[in-house]
């Protein structure tokens, strides 16, 4: 009998090795499955990678070229900007330039017409001593001498030169 309770230990102790054998055999077939699956999700998940990574560096190669753009943009708005407040200040002189100069041509045209009146009184808005002076002396010589024709020569010659020195 002693034979017979060996032999069921044994078989029996047999029968759970074989039972637990099989079952790490199911549990390692288990696991390789799940470690292919694995596998492919991870080799899945790193050409999603790659591909966010390829997407993500062209954005920034795209971000820094855009940036690049937007800064030479800004420095030719800049020069721009500053090239027509250069212009408005230079249009701005030419302006004042060019009323000084029809001013005097006012004058010109008022004292070759005869309009005497007209003359004096933009004489005295043309706020110029000189002038002033050389139509004073004018007036004041008599008529018909050579002193009134050289003093009248002397207001035209003034004249058409301050024309000139206005437009400078």
């Amino acid at each position: 009998m002693n034979n017979k309770i060996g032999l069921f230990i044994i078989g029996f102790l047999l029968l759970i090795s074989i039972v637990a054998a099989g079952a790490l055999g199911v549990l390692a077939f288990s696991l390789n499955t799940r470690l292919t699956d694995t596998q492919a999700q991870l080799k899945d998940v790193q050409g999603k990678h790659t591909a966010l990574q390829s997407t993500y560096d062209a954005l920034t190669a795209e971000n820094t070229q855009t940036k690049s753009d937007l800064e030479q943009s800004q420095a030719q708005v800049k020069k721009l900007e500053d090239d027509l407040k250069a212009a408005e200040e230079q249009s701005t002189a030419l302006t004042a330039k060019l009323d000084k100069v029809l001013e005097k041509v006012e004058l010109l045209d008022s004292f070759w017409g005869y309009d005497f009146g007209k003359f004096e009184s933009n004489l005295q808005a043309a706020n110029d001593d000189v002038l002033s002076q050389e139509y004073n002396d004018w007036v004041n010589t008599p008529s018909g001498s050579d002193e009134s024709f050289n003093a009248y020569e002397s207001l035209i010659a003034y004249l058409i030169q301050s024309i000139g020195e206005a437009a400078k």
